[in-house]
Parts: C-alpha cells; sequence; structure tokens
C-alpha cells in the first residue's frame, strides 16, 4: 500500500516533521468538522498540501490553487477555475473541494431502494469531469503558458462531505457507493475517509 511507500521514503527527521504536521491537521480536523466555509478548507488545504497524499495515492507532487484550465467564451468571459490542480510524474489531478457538510444523499428516496446524490454531490463531479474536459481541451495553449505542464491522463478529485455524519442507512450507503464506483476518471472521496487515512499514516509515521 502507498502508506508503507511513504513511510520507506521518508528520513527519520522528514518522518518526525511530517507526522506533526500530520498530527497539527488532524487537531483542526477534529475541532473544525462541522465548519461549512468553503474558503476555511481552501485555505487549509493551501497550507496544508500533503493533506492530498492519499486522495493522490501517496504520489509527490506539487499543488497549485485556483487554476484556470480554460472554457472562456469568444468574449474573455466564463471560464474554468479549479480549486487545485496536482502535478505529479507527467501527470495531474484536478481537486475539486466542497466542505464536510455537504449533503451526500438526496433528503428522500428516489425510488423503492434507491437514492440519488444531492445536488451538490451531483453538481461537483460534473463539474470536475468538466474542468478535465477543459484542461484536455485547451492543454497546447495552456502547456504553452506553463512550461512543464503536462496531462497525460488527467485524474479529478473530488472531496465532499461526511459519511460518519450523514448516518446513512444500508440502502443509502449502497447507493452512494454505485454512484462514486460508476466513474473511471474521477475519485470521490468524504473527508471523514480522507482525514481518516490521514490518521493512519501518523500511526505509521510513529512506529
Amino acid at each position: 500500500m502507498h502508506y508503507e511507500r511513504v513511510q520507506r521514503a521518508l528520513s527519520t527527521e522528514q518522518k518526525r516533521t511530517t507526522s506533526n504536521r500530520l498530527a497539527d491537521l488532524l487537531e483542526v480536523w477534529n475541532q473544525k468538522r462541522a465548519t461549512g466555509d468553503e474558503e476555511y478548507w481552501q485555505q487549509l488545504f493551501s497550507d496544508h498540501p500533503e493533506a492530498f497524499s492519499l486522495a493522490l495515492e501517496g504520489r509527490a507532487y506539487t499543488l497549485s490553487s485556483k487554476c484556470y484550465v480554460g472554457g472562456k467564451s469568444v468574449a474573455n468571459t466564463g471560464g474554468n477555475v479549479l480549486d487545485f490542480l496536482a502535478q505529479h510524474s507527467g501527470n495531474v489531478a484536478i481537486v475539486e473541494i466542497k466542505t464536510p457538510t455537504t449533503k451526500l444523499l438526496a433528503p428522500q428516496k428516489y425510488r423503492g431502494n434507491v437514492y440519488a446524490p444531492s445536488r451538490e454531490l451531483a453538481g461537483s463531479t460534473v463539474q470536475a469531469l468538466e474542468y478535465r474536459h477543459g484542461l484536455i481541451t485547451n492543454l497546447p495553449a495552456l502547456a504553452f503558458e506553463t512550461p512543464g505542464l503536462r496531462a497525460t491522463q488527467p485524474m479529478g478529485v473530488v472531496i465532499i462531505g461526511d459519511l460518519e455524519k450523514e448516518e446513512m442507512g444500508e440502502d443509502g450507503r449502497r447507493s452512494f457507493e454505485l454512484y462514486r464506483s460508476s466513474f473511471r476518471d474521477l475519485k470521490i472521496m468524504t473527508y471523514d475517509e480522507l482525514f481518516g487515512g490521514i490518521q493512519m499514516l501518523v500511526n505509521i509515521l510513529r512506529d
């Protein structure tokens, strides 16, 4: 697993520093879990880019925020500005964040034992896919303006909601898992999953 790869790649001093920074992140998570301000989480991840290491499967990466990835009209209006762009190993990941308080499912069953994704979840996944499409379509022009930008097979990541707090029943959890597993180039990760993984990594680094 990539947890072990990260551990082997770090020196003792690096492990201590990384462990301390991740532990600080966990403390923030425990205190601010109910914060519904997206700008707060945007700033937190900007200050602690290592938080995305698990969402990006342990790859080394360079993180940029509020990046333009094309989409302007001929009148030079509009345009796609994503939350984060992570450059890693000749490829990129597009990261779109919502908040831990964002609902994952619609409040009522769609039909039978099926729940539809919430408006925010459906919208954020389509938005991330649109950003991915815009990046691929406009890559020659973007790469000209940003030497070194490579996007062989961009991956989209949406960080949204809090599974533990939403307390889904079996029908809801099945609907959610079916929805997020249906995407080929997009990963949907909840905040509690992200920070639960960070807790595991802190435990490994401290062993």
